[in-house]
């Protein structure tokens, strides 16, 4: 198929040869030509010509094998979600205006985390600008400064983490990284069932490898995709190594942000859990972030003497031009706004 130059399917081709460098190997040297491939044969193919006959389809089949009519659509609570293939479907350049679009951004991402593990950050961010190019959606959340995948993943590249903090990323080392970086994008780019399944194979493929801290984060990061995808349930057996007295994890640097996931699972937990980790995680930026959290709980349960004894001790100790100190400040004449209100008036 690649060395037919008409073909189709050629760019999506040199772009999944990309994909099982990285997963089968982690040759990022392969994989970054492979996309590099890809991206130049999508930019020179002519998107608006119908494909060869044999590969188009009937009219008579068109409508049952139409494609979604863009990438990433809203669904019913306004999220922007990606498109996900139904059986049937047959989605190409003929089928949808979209499909080269999709496939450039597909393998520029992927590239660009190919440039990130090179350690060649600047190309890396370079190559997000597809995001903002092809994706309406995403530039939309960017210039309004709403977290967006172009925010999210340039900010990533540039302080050397992804979701994973850089002592976790630290836990994986040669194919293992390379799997775990690639993970890390589909979660950082909200492809939460993409996500999962590459968590799901690094710990299958690579178990006898693992540290305990690299099990701790995998099981960590398939809870949180879990959840954000709404799949409580599927995500509360991954926090079982973080529970307990004597748990399994305890002693992993990812103990500390699982309290946060195991809070947000099990409500009649939260409180105590963030207690905890206010008064014991051995971080100081994490344990503003605990304060922040009780902070906002009790904002939004109007316990507001108990929300303010959190957000002063925050802005006493976080920076004032950093989030927490400007999220404390705000929580704060939020608070006496809501007290001014409520005072009864003076009698006549």
């Amino acid at each position: 198929m690649v060395a037919q130059a008409e073909h189709p399917y050629r760019g999506e081709a040199f772009r999944l040869l990309g994909d099982v460098a990285l997963e089968d190997r982690g040759d990022i040297t392969t994989a970054k030509s492979c996309y590099t491939q890809a991206i130049t044969v999508l930019a020179q193919a002519n998107v608006h010509a119908r494909v060869m006959d044999r590969f188009q389809v009937p009219d008579v089949s068109r409508e049952r094998t139409k494609p979604p009519q863009a990438m990433r659509e809203h669904d019913g609570w306004g999220n922007l979600v990606w498109f996900q293939p139904e059986p049937g479907q047959v989605i190409n350049a003929d089928t949808c205006d979209w499909y080269a679009d999709y496939q450039t951004l597909l393998a520029q991402t992927k590239r660009s985390m190919c440039f990130f593990l090179a350690g060649k950050t600047e190309a890396a961010i370079k190559d997000l600008d597809a995001m903002l190019r092809l994706d309406p959606d995403d530039k939309e959340l960017t210039d309004r400064n709403m977290p967006s995948n172009y925010l999210r993943l340039r900010d990533d590249y540039r302080s050397g983490r992804l979701y994973a903090t850089a002592n976790e990323l630290a836990h994986f080392t040669s194919r293992a990284l390379v799997k775990v970086v690639e993970a890390e994008v589909f979660f950082e780019t909200e492809q939460w069932d993409l996500a999962v399944a590459a968590y799901n194979r690094i710990a299958a493929d690579e178990r006898l490898s693992l540290s305990v801290g690299a099990r701790a984060y995998l099981d960590y990061a398939r809870g949180c995709a879990l959840d954000f995808a709404g799949k409580t349930t599927e995500a509360m057996p991954f926090t079982a190594g973080f529970s307990g007295a004597k748990s399994e994890f305890s002693g992993t640097s990812t103990y500390w942000r699982a309290l946060f996931l195991i809070g947000n699972l099990d409500k009649k937990q939260e409180v105590d859990l963030l207690t905890h980790g206010a008064c014991n995680c051995p971080d100081p930026s994490l344990r503003l972030d605990f304060l922040l959290r009780l902070g906002q709980l009790a904002f939004c349960h109007d316990q507001d003497a108990e929300a303010t004894r959190y957000f002063t001790a925050l802005r006493s100790a976080a920076k004032l031009d950093e989030y927490r100190g400007i999220a404390a400040g705000k929580y704060l004449d939020l608070i006496r706004s809501r007290s001014s209100r409520t005072m009864p008036s003076s009698p006549r």
